[in-house]
């Protein structure tokens, strides 16, 4: 009796090991769907209260939430906009501290040397990008 509970317990095993495997693999490969869905479902989370209150005050469901999804993409491309434009001042500024960031990079090659290898060849490579 005790051989057919081992291969029993050894069959169990095997088969969660493989259950496992297999909603990992269908997770990573369903993701480009799954991560926009759960973003869609956090973001419905979020502007829910503004529907709510919209409709408290009298406005019908289809408005409230059309008022609330263009507030939304408003508010974000508001953000796209003032990322945009900081990151495209920063590159213009760039050139203005390279030697400050060249030496930076130095110093800090200097500290972690032995580590994990030089970063004298970062501080090289970034000299050369500017």
């Amino acid at each position: 009796m005790t051989q057919a509970k081992s291969d029993l317990a050894s069959i169990a095993t095997a088969s969660r090991i493989a259950v496992a495997i297999s909603v990992v693999a269908a997770l990573y490969l369903a993701s480009d769907v799954l991560i926009p869905l759960a973003l869609g479902i956090l973001l419905s989370f979020l502007v829910s209260p503004v529907v709510n209150r919209l409709e408290r005050r009298g406005m019908p469901n289809w408005a409230a939430v059309l008022v609330t999804a263009a507030l939304t993409f408003l508010l974000l491309a508001g953000g796209v906009v003032v990322v945009g434009r900081e990151l495209s001042r920063l590159a213009g500024e760039l050139p203005r501290h390279k030697e400050e960031l060249i030496t930076k990079a130095r110093n800090l090659a200097g500290l972690t040397t032995g580590v994990g290898g030089s970063l004298d060849e970062l501080a090289g490579e970034v000299a050369q990008a500017m």
